[in-house]
């Protein structure tokens, strides 16, 4: 039935507030597993910050002779390893009508809202950079030493190798690509556990965590994840297709899943990575007050500017304590 003539109806009304929801939002995400989990510190030479690392000897068993003479061994040094400082930053301008008008959320200005998401995106930016296969260059403009190049245990495919020293100075060199197998995480596992580490955390991107879930483990036909549901587990599962936490012979691993691990966005790598780390056993050094630290810049006009930076490195505290699978995908 049609409206009776001259009724008044909202199409032609003026008087109609907006109706704009003051909520904004935004599902991109912001988990950074690798640099969350990282001990913090503090850096104070941008070019060259450095620890220190030291081994034992091999254990021995030398039957001595009855009233002999000593005889001293050559002492060793501990090693002196560094890593360079790198910028990662973002910046914007927001104009003075920008920041007056009544604006969603109304609760708060928009350089302000504009700052915390630029916040947010370095931190992002922090994981890609850590996660990378880059060496150091301490000139500027200086590059951290990210990930790769410190693992020294673990495996590449056919032709690559990992870097050389793993002192930051040399990258993976990458070879063809494999399938990721229980057998290879079981062996950097045990490798790694040999070497005095007890990796925590295995890292890795969430198309090859759907691909360790459903591994099997040989000789059996029984997949990760069907092991985990017959268990009691250590943490409460959301579902039975989902690994949250591998036991191997030599300590268990979480299966963290990483969205920036992925390979399109990592830098020296084309294909996907596996990570096992122990967080007591890295860190991320930041120099003073410059960690995610937000500037306001000088204004040239009826406008606000801003920087939001951090400046830090990677701190490998013993490389042993780590390892990589690379060349998966194949």
């Amino acid at each position: 039935m049609a409206a009776i003539t001259n009724t008044l109806i909202t199409d032609t009304m003026t008087a109609i507030f907006e109706d704009l929801d003051g909520v904004i939002r935004n599902i991109d995400p912001t988990e950074v597993p690798i640099y969350s989990n990282a001990m913090k510190g503090t850096a104070t030479n941008a070019a060259a910050h450095e620890w220190l690392t030291d081994t034992f000897r091999t254990p021995r068993n030398t039957p001595q002779e009855e009233g002999n003479d000593t005889t001293f061994e050559a002492l060793t040094q501990p090693v002196r390893l560094v890593n360079s400082c790198q910028i990662a930053d973002d910046e914007g301008i927001v104009s003075g009508t920008a920041n007056a008008v009544d604006a969603a959320p109304s609760s708060q200005k928009e350089i302000i809202r504009q700052t915390v998401k630029k916040g947010r995106e370095v931190r992002r930016d922090v994981e890609v950079i850590i996660a990378a296969n880059v060496i150091k260059a301490n000139t500027d403009p200086r590059a951290m030493a990210s990930l790769a190049t410190w693992i020294t245990n673990g495996s590449v495919g056919a032709g690559g190798n990992l870097a050389v020293g793993g002192d930051g100075t040399a990258p993976v060199v990458e070879g063809t690509p494999r399938a990721l197998t229980i057998a290879l995480v079981d062996s950097a596992m045990e490798a790694t556990y040999v070497a005095g580490g007890q990796p925590s955390m295995l890292v890795m991107d969430p198309p090859t965590k759907v691909l360790f879930s459903k591994l099997n483990f040989a000789g059996g036909g029984t997949d990760v994840a069907a092991l985990e549901a017959t268990r009691t587990a250590p943490k409460p599962m959301a579902s039975v297709g989902a690994v949250s936490q591998y036991i191997t012979d030599f300590g268990d691993l979480d299966v963290v899943p990483d969205r920036f691990t992925d390979p399109a966005l990592l830098t020296g790598l084309d294909n996907p990575v596996v990570y096992g780390l122990d967080s007591r056993w890295y860190g991320v050094d930041t120099l003073p007050g410059r960690s995610f630290m937000t500037k306001p810049l000088a204004p040239t006009g009826d406008a606000e500017k801003f920087l939001v930076l951090w400046e830090g490195c990677l701190k490998i505290h013993n490389q042993g304590a780590h390892f990589g699978i690379f060349d998966l995908g194949g």
